[in-house]
């Protein structure tokens, strides 16, 4: 129960990090162009990864509470039932992440890369990094931005249709990245505790969702097509 209860504890804490720092741009949006590509790009992203991490928190913690979590008196299902809108209304998770897409588009793709600038002024505090002995999660952040960006040029380069097939692992890994970045600035911040530590280097172990270019080809959306509708009729 320890372990399913610091999962909780941890994306709790990492929504909350994505929502103040965007919270915290957007007082300030008007004040810079680069700040202004960054908050067009993450507001659909912050969104999208709060609300769902909003329905799998209540999930778990209903599970949590056994029986007692199912009955109406204790007001869990009613939170639960609550929590599935936030992925409904506003946007739904699909649409959002093509959102993402057509805020970087728009940018001509001048919004990555702003976000990868703003990204960097956090993983590039090597004195503070290499005193709290956290240059390994830095450089794991370091590259998980190099493969996103790569991946975007290829992709762009190639075949600009694929970044629809790839939008929603995309927009999952663009928040991952960023709440990495927050969490290793906290880390390293002189007030931080052992557990902002032990944080980081959790996050950093768990990997981003983009996967190899290849994954997201049109004879691996064709198959992705068979899979779903196999036994019905499809029309092109």
């Amino acid at each position: 129960l320890h372990t399913t209860s610091c999962c909780l504890s941890s994306s709790m804490e990492t929504s909350y990090h994505l929502l103040s720092q965007y919270i915290q741009l957007f007082s300030c949006w008007c004040s810079h162009i680069i700040v202004t590509l960054i908050l067009r790009l993450m507001m659909p992203v912050a969104k999208l990864y709060t609300a769902k991490k909003c329905v799998a928190i209540t999930s778990e913690g209903l599970e949590s509470f056994g029986g007692l979590g199912y009955i109406e008196d204790s007001s869990l299902p009613t939170l639960y039932r609550d929590a599935q809108v936030l992925p409904i209304w506003e946007g739904t998770t699909n649409i959002l992440s093509l959102d993402v897409l057509r805020a970087l588009q728009k940018s001509n793709g001048v919004a990555i890369h702003a976000l990868v600038k703003h990204t960097k002024t956090r993983t590039s505090v090597k004195d503070r990094i290499q005193h709290f002995e956290l240059q390994t999660e830095a450089n794991t952040i370091n590259t998980w931005l190099e493969t996103t960006v790569g991946f975007v040029s290829e992709v762009m380069e190639s075949d600009p249709y694929m970044m629809e097939n790839a939008a929603r692992d995309f927009a999952f890994t663009l928040a991952h990245i960023y709440i990495g970045s927050l969490l290793l600035e906290k880390a390293c911040h002189t007030s931080s505790s052992m557990l902002d530590i032990i944080t980081i280097k959790r996050w950093c172990q768990k990997g981003i969702p983009l996967r190899s270019v290849d994954h997201y080809k049109s004879l691996e959306s064709e198959r992705d097509l068979h899979l779903v509708m196999d036994g019905y009729k499809t029309t092109k």
